[in-house]
């Protein structure tokens, strides 16, 4: 289950960066993602994360949401590093209303666009499972 956690984090992370300068193209550098995420498990307790698999959970993130529609890839370094923009897949599953018990009936966008940190770890598996479902 932690590897899922690890994943919703970062997935997170991702559309929340290429939201806040939408609709322009952001770079995303797995290095970086995996210090906002270990972060987020470090103060909710969990200090136990090897940075290495962190990088490649992280990046394999950005592959499957470019894989699944939700951003394109415009440039991929050899870093790891992309350079992406929402699709109107994501743009439109950003804009939907979640359905899980404790929404405040925000779109997932005003979720999303303060980041990971102030989002309570016990929504966090929730609010992810319905952004996937949302537009599927």
């Amino acid at each position: 289950m932690r590897n899922l956690d690890i994943f919703n984090c970062a997935a997170l992370d991702v559309m929340h960066t290429s939201l806040a300068k939408f609709p322009n193209v952001v770079s995303v550098s797995p290095n970086e993602m995996a210090t906002r995420v270990r972060g987020y498990f470090v103060d909710n307790g969990e200090n136990d994360l090897d940075e290495q698999a962190l990088f490649h959970t992280c990046h394999a993130t950005i592959k499957w949401l470019n894989q699944e529609g939700f951003i394109i890839i415009e440039q991929a370094f050899m870093s790891g590093e992309c350079r992406i923009v929402l699709t109107q897949k994501g743009l439109n599953a950003l804009n939907s209303i979640p359905k899980f018990a404790d929404s405040e009936k925000k779109s997932f966008g005003q979720y999303f666009i303060e980041g990971v940190k102030p989002l309570p770890f016990s929504i966090m598996g929730n609010l992810m499972a319905d952004f996937f479902k949302s537009i599927s």
